[in-house]
């Protein structure tokens, strides 16, 4: 647990050179220390500035709320937070930057070791913690920029997260337009466009929901059967085209309302094959209801008025004789 910082906190951290420099650290880093009246963490603004690769410019306010006037003003890569909790608590502050959606990254300066206070800085929304007794000058430039990585990478998830989010809303209201569509179309080709289903569709119509769910998950190869012979219902019961389009159209968006934000477009897609093949078997239903026509009887030729053929070759026409 973090405890109040007393004087003693103020030694110097150790003194190591840098053998490894982290590479994604940036050229130039704007930095709002939030310190006390002992101004707890400004030995790691001097090991930072001390970096000949590094720009460190560096702001400094006691207390956080100065520091909230002077983040309301400016925008800065970095805040290190030093945790008094008679002049600044940190984990409050850092708590109530999370709140008002602030997305700096936050290290917390303290006078504890890194075991004690980690859990309690990244719980409260800080992205690390460095202490004034073990933190050597390398582990501070891999702290700061861990801090900054992760940071942006909570950044880019926000993002696309929130392009993922617009995305699902254009595709639901695309697919909203096209049910418009192919409603107006199936209505305008039906006798009575403001009659309800009938009792016969409607008996159908969990059958063919059942039918339709299966075909987004498996395709529609091992449902010929199933379809042949609802189109053969339909035809029995005398459902027009328009009415048969009405149907799916209904069973398709009663599926599409449990799909949330997932891609409903890509069912539609997959779900106007189904429809093709239940038109398709419905229109094969109703031409083998019709009777069969035999063609006409042809009739043959009396004896003696055979029509004449000529003889190649010999420029006379000849009589076929009636056999």
């Amino acid at each position: 647990m973090l405890e109040p910082t007393t004087s003693h906190s103020l030694a110097t951290p150790r003194s190591q050179p840098i053998k490894h420099r982290p590479e994604q650290l940036p050229d130039r880093l704007r930095i709002l220390l939030i310190t006390n009246r002992q101004r707890l963490g400004a030995e790691f603004i001097e090991q930072l500035q001390a970096d000949p690769q590094l720009e460190v410019l560096m702001e400094e306010v006691q207390g956080t709320n100065a520091a909230m006037r002077r983040l309301r003003e400016e925008a800065f890569d970095l805040l290190l937070v030093a945790h008094d909790y008679e002049q600044v608590d940190a984990l409050e502050f850092v708590e109530s930057l999370r709140v008002a959606g602030a997305y700096v990254p936050v290290l917390i300066v303290g006078a504890e070791t890194e075991q004690e206070c980690l859990e309690e800085c990244c719980f409260a929304g800080a992205e690390g913690y460095l202490s004034i007794h073990t933190t050597s000058p390398g582990m501070l430039f891999w702290k700061v920029a861990q801090a900054l990585e992760r940071r942006q990478l909570l950044e880019e998830n926000q993002r696309h997260h929130g392009d993922l989010k617009q995305r699902g809303q254009k595709e639901q209201e695309e697919v909203r337009r096209l049910f418009n569509q192919q409603r107006e179309l199936a209505l305008a080709s039906v006798d009575d466009p403001n009659c309800p289903l009938s009792d016969c569709l409607e008996t159908l119509l969990g059958i063919y929901r059942d039918l339709l769910r299966t075909h987004l998950l498996m395709g529609s190869g091992n449902l010929t059967q199933e379809i042949r012979k609802l189109a053969a219902w339909l035809a029995a019961s005398k459902v027009e085209t328009g009415q048969a389009l009405i149907l799916h159209l209904t069973a398709l968006q009663q599926l599409v309302k449990g799909l949330g934000s997932r891609s409903s477009r890509h069912m539609v897609a997959r779900a106007d094959l189904l429809a093709m093949q239940l038109l398709i078997e419905l229109s094969e239903a109703y031409r083998s209801q019709q009777p069969q026509v035999s063609p006409p009887l042809k009739q043959g030729w009396l004896p003696g008025f055979e029509p004449s053929l000529e003889v190649p070759g010999s420029g006379e026409n000849t009589t076929r004789l009636a056999s």
